[in-house]
């Protein structure tokens, strides 16, 4: 395949009236040991933080599962998605009574507190 340089030279002229120098230059000569410094850092922070939000938001394996077809304890509701399962393992109940009975108050329902009937759910 035969390079027609005259033909490359006049595109990149015109991209370069058009669009200004910046548009054709090598974006590898305006690297330098600096600026590779600067990536290598902000990339090892993006890995490093991206590693602890998996380890935080891992996925509830198979075997970790709540059976579907259980219902919370406090408010009889069966278990649709999977905070429902989170919320079952760790408080013992639903999302939604956890955001009406247990959120900010963690420390009373693990000490054994529950809502009565008449409470209003």
């Amino acid at each position: 395949m035969n390079k027609d340089y005259d033909k490359i030279a006049k595109i990149e002229k015109a991209i370069s009236k058009k669009y200004g120098k910046e548009a054709v230059v090598n974006p590898k000569s305006l690297w330098n040991p600096e600026k590779e410094e600067r990536h290598a850092a902000a990339a090892k922070k993006f890995y490093e933080k991206n590693k602890r939000n998996k380890l935080l938001k891992r996925e509830i394996t198979k075997s970790e599962q709540i059976n579907p077809r259980s219902s919370c304890e406090t408010c009889g509701k069966f278990f649709l998605d999977s905070r429902d399962q989170i919320h079952m393992r760790k408080y013992e109940c639903c999302f939604e009574c956890f955001v009406n009975f247990v959120e900010d108050r963690e420390e009373r329902w693990l000490n054994g507190w529950r809502p009565d009937k008449q409470e209003g759910f």
